[in-house]
């Protein structure tokens, strides 16, 4: 087998992808890489499950080496505006 076909490269090659270029949507990484999205959801979902990558939430589905920002409350918004 090649080893470009290897998972640890494929994984590899991913986390590059995203350390390069910033977030990325799965059709973006396709583009990049040329493999299949089938192929790509399955190592996506490993490097995720691993937390190695997180899944920014919809509207637009992206993939990112950082994880998001942790949610705020409303609260806390509001808060933030009424102190300046």
């Amino acid at each position: 087998m090649a080893e470009h076909y290897a998972p640890k490269y494929r994984r590899a090659t991913i986390c590059q992808l995203l350390m390069e270029r910033g977030a990325m949507t799965c059709a973006e990484i396709v583009r990049a890489t040329g493999w299949s999205r089938a192929t790509l959801v399955h190592h996506l979902d490993i490097l995720q499950e691993r937390k190695t990558i997180y899944r920014y939430p919809k509207p637009t589905q992206v993939y990112s080496i950082t994880p998001p920002p942790p949610l705020r409350s409303l609260a806390e918004i509001y808060d933030s505006l009424s102190s300046h």
